[in-house]
C-alpha cells in the first residue's frame, strides 16, 4: 500500500510525521510532516509517493483561516534533502500561492459607493447578486485553468 510505503520512506530517512499518510477505501492521504502556523504564516507540509522518481513528494497547505485553503494541497516538488522541509514551509507552492477568492461579502462592499448614507435596500441586493455571479464565473474559470 502507498500509505506504507510513504511512512517506511520517511522514517528510513529519519522524518517522524505530525500525522502518518493512511489509506481510505478513495485513496492515500497524506502524512502531515508540520502542520499550517497561521500566525507566523508558514505552510503545513505534507509527504506523498511519487511515481515518477518513486520517492516522496512535498505538497504545501495553506496557513489562511479554515474559510479559504487552496484546494487541499499543492506540489512543492521532491523531497531531495532534508532541508527541503523548512524551505516548502517558508516559500509555499512554486510559482506563489494562488489568489485568494473575495468573498461575496468583500465583493459587495468593495462597490458601495463612499459615503455614510446608508445604502438603498434594493441597490444592495442587486450588488450582492452581481458578486454572486463575479464570483461564480471566477470559480469556473479557475477549475477550468487547473483540469
Amino acid at each position: 500500500m502507498t500509505a506504507d510505503r510513504i511512512n517506511a520512506r520517511l522514517a528510513a530517512l529519519g522524518i517522524t510525521p505530525a500525522k502518518p499518510a493512511y489509506g481510505t477505501p478513495t485513496g492515500v492521504v497524506p502524512a502531515v510532516l508540520v502542520p499550517a502556523d497561521p500566525e507566523a504564516e508558514l505552510y503545513g507540509v505534507h509527504a506523498d509517493w511519487t511515481r515518477a522518481t518513486t520517492g516522496i513528494r512535498l505538497l504545501v497547505s495553506d496557513y489562511e483561516s479554515t474559510e479559504y485553503r487552496f484546494n487541499g494541497v499543492l506540489p512543492y516538488g521532491d523531497l531531495e534533502e532534508l532541508p527541503d522541509i523548512p524551505r516548502a514551509r517558508r516559500m509555499g507552492p512554486p510559482g506563489g500561492r494562488p489568489p485568494r477568492p473575495l468573498s461575496l461579502r468583500e465583493l459587495a462592499i468593495s462597490d458601495l459607493p463612499i459615503t455614510n448614507a446608508p445604502a438603498d435596500p434594493i441597490a444592495t441586493q442587486v450588488n450582492l447578486l452581481r458578486a454572486a455571479v463575479l464570483h461564480f464565473a471566477d470559480a469556473i474559470a479557475r477549475m477550468a485553468n487547473t483540469s
